[in-house]
């Protein structure tokens, strides 16, 4: 009787395992692609940034930056330095795949100022654009700063003083419009 016992239930498991899959039915679920899974071909970004022209708003220091997606993020990855009023093109090999790209993060260590003024980048042929964060890039130690939103570690005056502009070590800037480029015959990734 026990070993009749045993193999009903060992039958009843194995039926029960092989008619598993008709078993659960995600409703929610979403379908994803896997060109979001290719871990081989990562795209590049390109992004110009721009620094602004405010007195000692150009920066000795790296800094990072981290790319944030519908999808996934990729980063931080390291950039700089930077000088007053430039605009500098530059080119990331993202990590994975990360969607369409909806902010991105600045994040510094140093304590040199840095100011951004402009901040565009394409991803193969769509061009992001993005809202100005109006925050000073600048990891403050308030020991050392006299007024950790007005001045940096050395007294200097980071902008007017009415401006009341405040200093951070990180901020996150997001994406204002979305463009795609097309040319002759069609959409184009230059």
């Amino acid at each position: 009787m026990l070993t009749f016992n045993i193999i009903r239930i060992i039958c009843l498991l194995s039926v029960y395992c092989l008619c598993d899959e008709g078993i659960y039915i995600d409703r929610y679920s979403a379908l994803i692609g896997t060109e979001f899974l290719d871990l081989k071909n990562p795209p590049v970004i390109f992004c110009s940034i721009g620094t602004s022209n405010a007195y000692l708003s150009g920066t000795v220091d790296n800094f990072y930056i981290t790319f944030i997606g519908s999808f996934s993020s990729s980063g931080p990855h390291k950039i700089g330095p930077y000088s007053v009023g430039s605009v500098n093109n530059v080119s990331i090999k993202l990590q994975r795949v990360i969607g369409d790209l909806t902010s991105v993060t600045f994040q510094t260590f140093g304590y040199d100022g840095w100011f951004l003024s402009s901040l565009k980048c394409r991803i193969s042929s769509t061009w992001y654009e993005f809202t100005s964060a109006n925050i000073w890039l600048e990891d403050i130690d308030p020991k050392k700063a006299v007024n950790p939103t007005l001045d940096n570690i050395y007294g200097e005056q980071i902008l007017d003083r009415s401006a009341s502009i405040v200093a951070r070590s990180n901020f996150e800037v997001f994406v204002s419009g979305i463009y795609n480029n097309y040319d002759a015959t069609g959409l184009s990734n230059s």
